[in-house]
């Protein structure tokens, strides 16, 4: 577990961390909307004041998608009827993740085969 405030403090150290937890193995990715900063996703179950930006995400979802995901799951969204904001960083957020998860696989077949 990396906490929003240890990212933004000492994002290199909070990265290692979890990169180093992410090697271990098989990975499922649950990923809780809560985590964000309700300025940017307010159609959550709890908002949380001071939660992540939508790069901090990013760069934590390029770093699990180099793991082995075997499954993954995105909760707490909570749709605000009038502002679909969260609905589209949502579903932009599994579009991304999905890309680097692409992009990741692409290249452990690369170095695969110059082996």
């Amino acid at each position: 577990m990396i906490w929003a405030r240890d990212l933004r403090k000492a994002p290199e150290k909070a990265l290692e961390h979890l990169e180093t937890f992410v090697k271990e193995g098989p990975l499922y990715l649950s990923l809780d909307l809560d985590v964000l900063d309700p300025a940017e996703a307010p159609g959550v179950g709890t908002p949380e004041p001071g939660g992540l930006s939508w790069y901090e995400i990013l760069d934590i979802l390029r770093l699990v998608a180099q793991a082995e995901v075997v499954g993954l799951d995105l909760v707490e969204l909570l749709p605000l009827p009038g502002d679909p904001r969260t609905e589209y960083l949502a579903a932009r957020l599994l579009f991304k993740f999905l890309a680097y998860l692409s992009a990741s696989r692409k290249r452990k077949d690369a170095e695969d085969r110059s082996h």
